[in-house]
């Protein structure tokens, strides 16, 4: 498809990095603003994508426009530096620097964001640098209140998952860490089981914490088709279970095999954005947050990872994909330190 709504590229919405206005005496009450910082540019694009894919995956700083009454008309960086990002002066015999209102404003500090991760991990598959940068964004705020006006699916129609925090992505911490597995492959229509370890103080620990899971695929597309992706692979968080308890649930079953019963209520994890959202997207990263002890649970969640054949050919026999997780706590405790043991015994 087009490079915005293409579904393995990283599409970029944009943010204001100010209200623009200028703070010279260039302007009268005829300028006004239309953002502020940290809210939507006015002129970002926003999704869904394809099939309802989440789109943008991303936003950043990209400047904003003003109201110029005088006009009238919409002022962009064109117009005042101020209300624009610096970057390259197309024209470069009249001057090296100038302003920009826009997405190409903001994508190239994407681009740079996953330069520096790739620097910091050169074996890293691209799929891994997409979800390490979903895994590390957030929504402003400011995004948030002033877009849930619109509805609830507002925010992440217009901002995706957020701006990337590179060092969140690249460090953890001692009451945060990040998981990782790269380079997977995923037989289609098979899934895979992995175990994330709990630290005990984690789990009793007063205070609210979040497991946060990063997922990035690239199937093969095909814009002529009503269903865009060639296949689909998707998550469950799961807690309270066995392994083989888990393995037996979702296992493929013959027509005369009895139907294995539901997962109980507790052990499938409410992960936001749900399953059905990001489902067709190839880029997700969704969050699971809790309040209350869960040592009930026991020592070990699972996610279970699924890739689902749509009309990918028989010479499709696996999916390449990579995921990470990442573990939070608010309280000033050290999950880091006993993590990082018991992962490597």
């Amino acid at each position: 498809m087009d490079p915005a709504t293409a579904a393995v590229v990283l599409t970029i919405g944009s943010l204001a990095h100010a209200n623009g206005l200028p703070t010279e005496d260039i302007a009268g009450a005829e300028l006004r603003a239309i953002a502020s910082l940290n809210t939507p540019t006015p002129v970002t694009r926003s999704g869904p994508g394809a099939n309802n894919a989440i789109k943008p995956d991303l936003v950043d700083y990209g400047g904003t426009c003003l109201f110029d009454g005088m006009g009238p008309r919409i002022a962009t960086g064109n117009h005042y530096a101020s209300a624009g990002m610096l970057t390259l002066r197309p024209d470069y015999l009249g001057g090296l620097l100038t302003a920009a209102t826009g997405t190409s404003a903001a994508a190239p500090r994407i681009a740079y964001k996953a330069a520096l991760l790739l620097r910091a991990m050169p074996s890293a598959s691209a799929n891994m640098i997409r979800a390490l940068l979903a895994l590390s964004a957030s929504i402003p705020p400011e995004a948030i209140q002033c877009l849930n006006r619109l509805g609830g699916g507002a925010a992440l129609a217009c901002c995706g998952y957020g701006v990337p925090d590179v060092a969140r992505a690249l460090d953890s911490e001692e009451r945060r860490l990040v998981l990782i597995a790269d380079h997977q492959e995923l037989a289609t229509d098979q899934f895979a089981l992995y175990r994330i370890p709990l630290p005990k103080e984690f789990q009793t620990t007063k205070g609210k914490r979040q497991i946060r899971v990063g997922m990035a695929f690239d199937p093969p597309v095909r814009h002529t088709r009503l269903e865009y992706l060639g296949l689909r692979v998707n998550y469950h968080l799961i807690r309270g279970m066995k392994p083989d308890d888990i393995f037996e649930h979702f296992r493929q079953r013959t027509k005369d095999e009895k139907r294995f019963d539901d997962l109980p209520s507790t052990a499938k994890c409410n992960l936001e954005p749900s399953r059905d959202i990001r489902g067709t997207s190839t880029l997700q990263a969704a969050t699971f947050k809790m309040a209350r002890n869960i040592d009930l649970y026991g020592d070990d969640y699972y996610l279970a990872v699924f890739a689902e054949r749509r009309w990918a050919g028989e010479e499709i026999t696996h999916q390449r994909f990579a995921v990470a997780v990442e573990l939070e706590h608010e309280a000033q405790i050290n999950i880091h330190q006993q993590l990082r043991a018991r992962v490597r015994v």
